[in-house]
């Protein structure tokens, strides 16, 4: 049996078959499908499915049929006792601009055809879809090479592997646009929230803390309640080992940090002269000693020692500081430049991991966490804009993950947390992601149907209240969401 998959002006699919009976040729698969072939068995082993492919080969040819459907053929599946054969035409237009998702869809479809024994389906799901990647014709499902389209549709990408894979798979929420995730959600879409979503932490009742337009707010059952304190201006925002609140601001010309006591905000810390430290802090935490660090805009680290004073850690080379957060065993994590420096104290000096570009590229540090097994995990944004999802454990070293082969093709890492369990959570340009032991769990398990919201920050209560902050993808109207998952 031969299966083909048409390409009509680079955008409609099509697929049509016929016998053939031609002697098969040396089995081989090349380098260029071989990642594509590996995450088919990763897909299949992650779903239960054993599948085998000892009998598969590809074949890169031209113009694979000839008559009014020359040129159209991107690929085709031939079947024989002996072989199972894939033939895909490399100098087609489709497949030259298909990209990584466009070739995985066309290789998973024919691997569904050659491998799986799939026939073709032309089901569709309630908002007229396509119900398989098996279907015969259309648009692709999930691998478009219109990035906008893309970017709009990769969500789908879990589903459909899931359908591929068993047949059985119920309908997915983004088929139905009144669809809610498996938990019971509040949807928050005050008007302040287009303003800024800052430094979101949450405390020991519970409640979730923000700063927008140099505003402090804090959530009350389902509203977000506006904070007075007496700073002129605040810095950031962060919380103790008890859970309690800490604000960094400033006042005239001197910076400060207080928390409330009995709900009366009360000054801790203040410079003691004119535009001291504190005065331009930029991020600040409590270790597990509840020793106050922080670092500013001159790029000055400040340590609070057992004596209650404040010293500064003098860095040689003066490089930039970026990203501070707590690290496995009691450790504070320090990014500057290119280094990850981790101290275990504030007497001695770090450990210094150099993070060399192919691992961790140029470009700034946009959130740094460490789960509740010591894996220190890190996001970095290009200065071309790639994202990179980074983790660090002392055992094994520095490692990049691949998105696609995590469940996270074609999408954007934006904000980390971890929940009450140790557990990663993830805010992503396609919803809300937990990390499942290796990969990224589903679209539909958090996320509601329709409309996407894209998440730039995500937080988690004690009571496993998964807190996100994002935008509708359709009318880019900002969105706070609270997830009630009791993780």
């Amino acid at each position: 049996m031969r299966y083909s998959v048409f390409i009509l002006l680079g955008l409609l699919l099509l697929v049509s078959c016929q016998s053939e009976e031609d002697p098969p040729p040396i089995r081989v698969i090349p380098d260029l499908v071989q990642s594509h072939v590996d995450r088919f068995l990763l897909e299949a082993e992650r779903r239960g499915r054993q599948v085998d492919i000892s009998k598969l080969s590809f074949e890169f040819e031209n113009d694979l049929t000839s008559g009014p459907n020359r040129g159209l053929v991107v690929a085709t599946c031939t079947q024989t006792q002996d072989l199972h054969l894939i033939q895909i035409d490399t100098t087609n237009t489709f497949w030259i601009f298909g990209g990584e998702m466009g070739h995985e869809e066309v290789v998973f479809h024919e691997l569904g055809h050659c491998i799986l024994d799939r026939p073709h389906t032309e089901s569709k799901l309630t908002n007229d879809a396509f119900a398989s990647i098996m279907r015969a014709q259309g648009s692709l499902s999930y691998g478009n090479f219109n990035a906008l389209v893309r970017n709009e549709i990769i969500h789908r990408r879990d589903y459909y592997l899931d359908e591929l894979l068993d047949e059985t798979t119920s309908a997915p929420c983004w088929a139905d646009d009144n669809s809610n995730p498996s938990f019971p959600m509040t949807l928050f879409q005050d008007d302040l929230l287009r303003f800024g979503f800052l430094f979101p932490t949450t405390d020991q009742n519970n409640q979730l803390w923000f700063v927008s337009q140099n505003q402090l707010y804090r959530s009350d059952q389902d509203a977000l309640d506006a904070v007075s304190i007496d700073f002129e201006g605040i810095n950031a925002l962060t919380r103790d080992q008890q859970g309690n609140i800490w604000v960094a601001g400033k006042k005239g010309d001197r910076g400060m940090i207080g928390t409330f006591v009995n709900d009366v905000f009360q000054i801790i810390y203040e410079d003691q002269q004119p535009l001291g430290p504190l005065f331009d802090l930029r991020q600040f935490l409590f270790d597990q000693d509840d020793h106050l660090w922080f670092f500013n805009d001159q790029g000055s680290l400040w340590v609070e020692d057992t004596q209650g004073v404040i010293n500064e850690i003098i860095d040689q080379d003066n490089r930039f500081l970026s990203r501070m957060a707590l690290g496995p065993d009691g450790a504070v994590l320090v990014v500057r430049g290119f280094d990850l420096q981790i101290y275990q104290n504030s007497i001695d000096p770090p450990q210094i991991l150099n993070f060399n570009n192919s691992i961790l590229p140029p470009g700034s540090i946009s959130d740094l966490i460490t789960d509740g097994e010591g894996v220190v995990w890190i996001i970095t944004q290009r200065f071309q804009g790639a994202v990179t999802l980074v983790r660090y454990r002392s055992a094994t070293g520095v490692e990049a993950l691949n998105l696609a082969d995590v469940n996270m093709p074609d999408t954007f890492a934006q904000g980390l947390a971890v929940d009450g369990q140790g557990v990663l959570w993830l805010a992503s340009s396609n919803g809300l992601k937990k990390w499942e032991g290796s990969y990224f769990s589903n679209y539909c398990l958090y996320n509601a149907g329709s409309p996407i919201l894209s998440f730039s920050d995500v937080v988690i209560d004690a009571m496993g209240n998964v807190w996100g902050y994002g935008e509708d993808a359709t009318t880019f109207q900002k969105k706070l969401l609270r997830l009630e998952t009791g993780s």
